[in-house]
């Protein structure tokens, strides 16, 4: 008899707890189906749980305590040969500047650096992108930069080919502007050096932002002090815009400039605008020289273009005739 009765009350027992057991999953599923774990930021203080739950009789303050991740000092960079548009990565908004776009200079973080980059068809003129230091130290150059800048361009209108200019002015913002050479807006109005030098990030950045091959003109009177990105990874991208054709000139406007010139991996000799026991060299006639030869360089595409029609065009004359022959 007390056996029986043993056995019964551990029957009830085992059938309540199965129930609490049951009756927990059930309030752990409704927890789990009305929060996004993703949303919390740790620690998570909620003020009003009964918002989440529709009970006014929870606990409006609960702590809820998860371990912080530890998180990196920069932005994620995409995994490489990722395959996305350009305007995928210009997630920063710019802010207009006279005619120019302004990013700040870490915006290259956001920039695939493993990019396909376009090949130049030797029929193709080729564009120009001026990369031109706007820190502190240049304001010692006065107006300089701005005329020789404006000459450069003033020489590329009278070549009469239809290029584009893309200026790109770094200190640790980037003041972007790309116009046909025949837009009256193309120039240089507003230069006001100041703050520090991200010349690696302008020199990645100008790359990464062109859709066509360019002939990138560096001018810079001091060393990079502020890039986030390094000098290798640059190089590796210049090396690869060269293979597909594309031209880089470095203009050093100061010896130290010079120097960080020859770091550069780039089939060209950097320029030197000082040189030992002799008058500097003028930046208006470094960059006149520059755009006359850039004008010769599309003078012989073009010659080579007109040469490829005539003789497609005598091909298709001489194909057209022999069908006729055979007709």
């Amino acid at each position: 008899m007390g056996n029986t009765q043993s056995t019964e009350l551990n029957k009830v027992t085992s059938n309540e707890v199965n129930t609490n057991e049951v009756n927990t999953n059930e309030v752990q599923i409704n927890i789990a189906d009305t929060i996004n774990m993703s949303d919390f930021i740790a620690p998570l203080q909620l003020k009003n749980m009964s918002t989440l739950f529709g009970s006014e009789d929870i606990n409006k303050d609960v702590r809820i305590d998860i371990d912080e991740p530890k998180r990196s000092t920069t932005p994620p960079i995409p995994p490489p040969m990722l395959k996305r548009s350009n305007s995928y990565y210009m997630q920063q908004k710019p802010n207009n500047q006279n005619g120019y776009e302004k990013y700040d200079h870490t915006i290259v973080n956001q920039y695939d650096l493993y990019k396909e980059l376009p090949i130049h068809n030797q029929s193709d003129v080729m564009d120009t992108t001026i990369i031109l230091d706007e820190t502190g130290s240049m304001r010692d150059m006065g107006t300089e930069p701005v005329e020789s800048v404006n000459g450069y361009i003033n020489v590329q209108k009278e070549s009469g080919f239809a290029v584009k200019i893309r200026i790109i002015r770094f200190a640790q913002h980037l003041l972007v502007m790309e116009k046909d050479v025949a837009d009256p807006e193309i120039n240089i109005s507003d230069y006001e050096p100041d703050g520090m030098t991200a010349l690696i990030d302008a020199v990645i950045f100008g790359i990464l932002y062109a859709d066509k091959p360019q002939h990138f003109i560096i001018v810079t009177d001091g060393k990079d002090n502020m890039s986030v990105k390094n000098i290798k990874e640059m190089n590796d991208l210049i090396e690869r815009a060269e293979l597909c054709g594309w031209k880089f000139t470095f203009i050093g406007c100061t010896k130290e400039a010079y120097n960080q010139g020859t770091q550069f991996r780039m089939s060209s000799q950097p320029i030197s605008l000082e040189r030992e026991g002799a008058p500097p060299i003028p930046l208006f006639s470094a960059m006149q020289q520059l755009s006359n030869d850039t004008a010769r360089l599309n003078r012989d595409y073009s010659t080579k273009r007109s040469d490829t029609k005539r003789s497609d065009t005598k091909r298709s004359d001489t194909n057209r005739s022999d069908s006729d022959i055979e007709s």
